[in-house]
């Protein structure tokens, strides 16, 4: 008799309380098989049910995106995306719609805010290099358009306070030495970068400019080039500079200001000393380009000029082999040479970063498709761990409140029983469908998975 009312009584609740959940279940079973108009038609009731839940706007978006049909994925993934702006899958496929219907601005934010939320998701470098990858894209398109529009491009709307390094050229005969032309730019610019005062030119960006103008192989601009690539990087000034061996062990770095707005130039900047002690040259030729801008320097500005990043000479040979490789799109290789200059020199910080975003390029550029296959192993490993996260609480709960009256049983309770693996599939065996996913349940109103023993007293005849 009591074996009988307990089951009766969790078939009411059952019936009571399962249909909004099976209809969401049922859209996500019709889901993974690919049956997508079974899917929507399953979503639809699910929502006009239960309107307010974000999960089923979130996968009635995924199942349009699975269709192509990107126009309706971003309308249900926002829609999604504004009840719930923290879900990682909503991110995810919000993200990657934005990208392939070319909106890059809202992509990359989405983007943003996936790695912001989910900081140990098994994608994250992925994504973090999806970011790199479209803003080196933006940079490129910002190159192209500067072409197209130089006639109408104006140096009287530059700031004065722009400036842009360009490679360095080596006049000399060591050729070992020609990767430090793009290290020295690159040192330069993170010199000048940390001057208040200044709005310095990425590397990356100059970088794009000088591909799109054919130079990208080398980087070197001669002087009747200069002036135009100023302009249309928007530079009011440009660093210019040489260098070249004049013995085993010594070395000459001439550095130049070259104004845009201006006809007159100034005076060259020369250092000359030992190879060893290249880094102490650089920053003697960024304090002289300094002087000759007229900028007062701060104490706290002068002390992070100063500051040397590495003293190992072949350390940052490594790390400008990394920068060729970079520019190259050779992403493998060019990690293997920053990985080589941190292993020279542990403390070699610029190295340690840049050795992240390479590694990061290789795994996020690649096809939205292996993207995606990225993401669908993450989120079954996800699902893996907190199913034996929640099995684990489960048992715990189970040991604790061996016996549950069941006069009013509480909403959470009743859902954590409708989606019970234990006693409900013993009884009405409701199959996969009435299951949802871990993380789904997560984000849902629904509890997590338990199973519970509710013992009804009858009273005796």
């Amino acid at each position: 008799m009591k074996k009988s009312l307990t089951l009766l009584l969790i078939l009411c609740l059952w019936m009571m309380m399962g249909c909004a959940a099976s209809h969401y279940s049922l859209g996500k079973k019709h889901a993974e098989a690919e049956q997508y108009e079974q899917a929507l038609t399953e979503f639809e009731l699910a929502k006009q049910e239960k309107s307010g839940d974000p999960n089923i706007f979130r996968e009635m978006g995924i199942v349009y995106y699975k269709q192509l049909d990107f126009k309706n994925a971003i309308q249900h993934l926002l829609q999604a995306f504004l009840m719930d702006s923290t879900d990682g899958r909503t991110l995810f496929y919000l993200g990657t719609a934005f990208e392939i219907t070319q909106k890059t601005d809202m992509a990359m934010d989405i983007y943003s805010r996936y790695v912001d939320v989910n900081p140990t998701s098994g994608i994250r470098s992925s994504i973090e290099g999806r970011l790199e990858k479209l803003l080196r894209q933006k940079m490129k398109e910002a190159a192209e358009k500067a072409l197209a529009d130089e006639n109408q491009l104006s140096l009287s709307a530059v700031p004065d306070s722009t400036v842009a390094v360009l490679y360095f050229e080596n006049m000399g005969n060591n050729r070992d030495l020609d990767p430090i032309q793009k290290g020295l730019a690159d040192m330069m610019i993170t010199d000048l970068s940390k001057v208040h005062k200044l709005k310095v030119i990425e590397r990356i960006q100059m970088q794009k400019l000088l591909e799109e103008m054919g130079l990208g192989m080398t980087g070197l601009v001669d002087n009747k080039t200069a002036p135009r690539v100023g302009k249309l990087l928007g530079a009011s000034k440009l660093v210019k500079g040489t260098f070249m061996d004049l013995s085993a062990e010594k070395l000459r770095i001439d550095a130049s200001l070259i104004p845009i707005k201006k006809t007159y130039r100034f005076r060259r900047n020369r250092e000359v000393d030992q190879l060893d002690n290249l880094f102490k040259m650089e920053k003697n030729l960024v304090f002289g380009l300094i002087d000759q801008m007229n900028i007062a320097l701060t104490q706290e500005e002068r002390d992070a000029i100063e500051m040397i990043p590495t003293e190992n000479l072949l350390a940052f040979m490594a790390y400008c082999n990394a920068l060729d490789y970079e520019d190259r799109g050779m992403f493998e290789q060019s990690a293997e040479f920053y990985r080589e200059a941190v292993m020279l020199d542990p403390g070699f910080i610029p190295a340690q970063q840049k050795l992240t975003v390479t590694e990061n390029l290789s795994s996020g550029n690649v096809e939205i498709s292996e993207l995606e296959q990225q993401y669908a192993v993450s989120e079954t490993e996800t699902d893996i761990e907190t199913a034996s996260a929640e099995q684990a609480d489960s048992k715990e709960t189970e040991e604790s409140d061996s016996e549950i009256t069941a006069e009013a049983p509480s909403a959470d309770i009743v859902n954590q029983m409708i989606h019970s693996g234990g006693v409900l599939d013993q009884v009405f065996l409701p199959g996969v469908e009435s299951r949802e996913p871990a993380q789904e349940r997560n984000a849902s109103t629904f509890g997590s998975e338990a199973t519970f023993d509710i013992q009804v007293d009858i009273p005796q005849e």
